[in-house]
This record gives structure tokens, sequence and C-alpha cells, in this order.
């Protein structure tokens, strides 16, 4: 099998960045796969998940319409761009039936050809594709749920056709199953670039609303990439899972194509495993781009406009989290857990501030009195709080840039001598293929004989090797990989830069 190679940089640039219209999808059913995006006819979409002791805890299985067939590539768009905006725009109280406009309406919107046809066949693959699920999932306000269900998602009404109310129909209508409709409720959902989803073809789409999630994790807590296996992505798209290399880069260069392209993804790389059968699998590591930093701090900083809502009596679950790490971290310092609950139910904000200030403050002696006392009198904060914060952020920084650095050195040191054997199998290879640049190499390391002819045998072979490396590296034609690109690519325990942050 041929070794992956590592990427190049993209060669495009984003000029100007496109607008950003958020479009908020649950978080739950969009994970499982429904409509057939690989070329193959007839392929099962069935998911199913096990616990340690084997027994089935999740399923997920769609039957398609001898009829109208598999929901395909267009159907896909149909759903994600169209119905999902139409739900998205009613949240929080999701209609049972909800208008999606004129075939041509719909024709334009996907910016087709006045097909109507081709429009009538896939609503009506997706409305009659039969899902027959169970799954467990946490409903939007933090408790646990389950949804069962064996119906397809909605039924479609044409013009003509007679309404739940008894009207004939002006317009295309979809009416949600009462079951979709009431997990659609209560479901968690998430942010995506709705003007992107537009112009990604369907798998590149795909892709976007698989990986989304390790891409707003991996920036959420300061790692450098995000993971996430081909068998998975083959498994929820769904596509044709190859086991040779070069299929695998092939079917997945149109994939990754449009978002390097977009700066969604600045680098990616693969890390060839075995699944647990022991088939070749492979782990992509995604770099988020800049467009990816930039839909995360849209999405984390804005308050997405909609119709106001009622105000929850039930607190969110990022709020009851937000508020266990604060009553942790009260305890941390010595205030027991009954006084922590209290002053974080009356003064939730203040005691924010105050841990905020508690390292910065001089001759604190009782830690945990002082900062009771400090949070209900609202103590003012250090006038040069700013400036200690920011040497401390330095500081911290500093050691942390020389932590990675010497950890890299060590990992490099543990490391040279298979990475040597590595660079012996490459000689061998140049030996075969192209044995004039070997023999440059050749004659321009017998120019150090005054140097090596004091070496012992073995520190002569790793001069040899290392001097091997430094000429192949000028030379990417010879497709020698360097250290860190063996390492990344070939080594099974390659360096793990996003523990440093």
């Amino acid at each position: 099998m041929s070794k992956p190679k590592a990427d190049l940089p993209s060669q495009f640039e984003e000029k100007e960045p496109t607008p950003i219209t958020p479009i908020r999808t649950e978080t739950v059913l969009s994970q499982y796969p429904l409509h057939r995006l690989a070329k193959k006819a007839n392929q099962e979409i069935r998911v199913t998940k096990t616990n340690a002791r084997g027994k089935v805890v999740s399923t997920w299985e769609v039957s398609s319409s001898r009829k109208y067939g598999e929901p395909g590539p267009l159907a896909y768009k149909l759903d994600t761009l169209l119905v999902n905006r139409a739900i998205d725009e009613a949240r929080p109280h999701i209609p049972e039936v909800i208008r999606l406009g004129s075939l041509r309406d719909i024709c334009g919107a996907l910016g087709l050809a006045a097909d109507t046809n081709l429009v009538k066949k896939a609503l009506l693959q997706n409305a009659s594709a039969f899902i027959t699920a169970k799954l467990d999932y946490r409903g939007s306000d933090g408790v646990e749920k389950t949804f069962e269900f064996g119906a397809t998602r909605y039924e479609v009404v044409f013009v003509g056709q007679k309404l739940p109310n008894g009207q004939r129909a002006d317009a295309v209508y979809i009416i949600l199953h009462r079951t979709f409709r009431e997990f659609l409720e209560h479901a968690k959902t998430r942010p995506l670039d709705y003007e992107y989803l537009k112009v990604l073809p369907p798998a590149a789409q795909r892709l976007y609303e698989l990986i989304s999630f390790q891409i707003f994790a991996a920036l959420k807590n300061g790692n450098g990439r995000a993971r996430y296996l081909y068998s998975e992505f083959c498994r929820y798209a769904p596509l044709t899972r190859y086991e040779e290399w070069d299929k695998v880069k092939k079917q997945l260069y149109k994939v990754h194509k449009p978002h390097k392209e977009s700066g969604y993804l600045s680098k990616i790389e693969f890390e060839e495993i075995a699944d647990e059968a022991g088939h070749p699998d492979w782990i992509m590591w995604y770099t988020p781009g800049r467009k990816a930093r930039r839909e995360f701090k849209e999405f984390t900083t804005k308050r997405i406009e909609r119709s106001p809502a009622k105000p929850s009596l039930v607190p969110s679950e990022e709020g009851r989290e937000g508020k266990t790490t604060l009553i942790d971290r009260l305890i941390t310092e010595g205030v027991t857990e009954s006084i922590a609950r209290e002053l974080i139910d009356v003064h939730c904000d203040e005691v924010e501030r105050q841990l905020e200030a508690l390292p910065f403050r001089e001759r604190v002696k009782d830690r945990a009195a002082y900062l009771v006392k400090a949070i209900r009198d609202g103590y003012a904060l250090p006038t040069d709080l700013g400036e200690k914060k920011s040497r401390a952020g330095k500081q911290r920084q500093t050691e942390k840039t020389k932590a990675e650095k010497q950890s890299r050195e060590d990992h490099r040191e543990k490391y040279m001598a298979v990475f040597f054997d590595y660079l012996r199998e490459e000689m061998k290879r140049l030996e075969e293929t192209d044995y004039e640049s070997l023999e440059e190499f050749y004659d321009l390391f017998a120019g150090l004989d005054d140097v090596t002819q004091r070496f012992d045998p073995a520190s002569r072979d790793a001069l040899m090797l290392s001097e091997f490396a430094e000429f192949a590296g000028e030379r990417p034609e010879l497709e020698v990989l360097t250290f860190w690109q063996w390492d990344q690519q070939l080594n099974p325990q390659p360096f793990r830069r996003e523990k440093w942050g």
C-alpha cells in the first residue's frame, strides 16, 4: 500500500469573508444517515450500537420506497436547505403543517432549472423514507429522553390536494409526524452557516455537518486539530468504504477540496490504523482554518437573532454546568458546599468576579473567609488586575512553550532510531527508482570524510542518516518524509501538540 502523503497548503485564499447566516439544526438525528450520497444504488442504511456487554443500545434504519427510490443528493439538499430552514424559522413552536412554496419556488431556492418533476420525486423520496429508530438523547431541558420511532418523518401535500383543515393547498406543504414534531421541539440545536451549506456539494456538505461538532470542540478547548475516523464518515454520510489508500485518497479529495478552498480547513492529515476487525482505517486530523474560527467566534459571541421566546423556569444545561463549575471552584478554595450554593443563588456574577481576582490579591491568609466576604460585600477589584493577569498569562505561556519545546525534543530523541530505520528503507527505494539522486548524496557525504574518519561505525551511520534527511528535505521530489511528517503520518504514537493548547 502506498503511504499517505502530507497535504500541501491550499492555494486558494478567501479574498472577502462571505456573510454567515446561521441555521439551527437539531443535533441528534442529523448525525444519522438518511440519504444516499454515494453512486452505489440500494446501499443499506443501518446503524446499530452496542454496549460493552454486546447488548444493542440504539438502532437506526432507513427503508426506501420501491416506487420512488432512495432519497439521493437532491432529496438531501431539499431536506437540509428548505425543510430544515422552514423548521428553524418556526422555532420555538413548530407547527404541524409547514408551507415550502411552489415547485418552481423550490427549484429556484435549490438553484435548479425549472425541472419540477425532479423536485417532486425528491419530495416523495423524503416523505416515503421509513425510519425505524430507538435512540437515547438529552433534550434541550437537560432531561434524558428516548426517541422511539417507526414511521416517515412527514407527508407531502401538493397544489390542489387537501390540507388537514380541509382547504385545498395553494403550494407544496409538509405535514410533520406527531412524534417527530415533538422530538424537534425538545431536541438540542447547533448553528451552521446556511450560506456555506448552500454552495457545498452534497458529500462535502455532509462532512461539514458531521465534523462541525469536532471542529467546534477543538476550538473551544484550544486544541490544534479535530479528529474524525474515515470509517465513521462512511457510515454516517453514508459513502462506500474502501480499504485501499489510493481509492480512499481519491474519494476524499473531492470531499475535502471545497473546505480547503473556503478556508474552513487549513490542513488535513491522515493516520493509518486498523479497526476492531483488523480492516484498514484512517484517522482524519483536521486543522480548523480561518472560516471555522470565524464561525466559532460568531456563534459563541453573538446572540443569534430570533423571535423572543417565553423565559424558561428550568435552567439550561449550559447554565447548570456553569453553576456546578463555580460551586466546585468555591469548594476548592475552602468554602463549604452549602455556603457555595447560597452564594451562587444570590451573587452568581460577583462569584465569578471575585474568583477571577483572588489569585492576584495580596496578604490573604484565610482565603475561604475572605472570598465569602468579598462576594457578599462586593469588594472592589485590584486596580492593576488587568496588568497582573497579563503578566501571569505571559508567564504561563512562556512556561508552556518551554515545556512543549522540551517535550518535542524528548519525543524526537525517543523515536529517532525508528525514524532512521525508515530512512534506510527510503534509501533502498531510491537505489531502485532514482539512483542518480542517491549517488549525488553519497558524493556529498564523501566530502565529510575528514570529519567522519574519527567516528565509530555507529556514530558514522547516524551522521550519514541525519545528512540524508537534510539532503532529502531540500528535494521534495524524492518524496522522503521529514522527521515530523513521518511522526504524524507513520508513527503509531505521534507527538500530540494539542495537549499543550
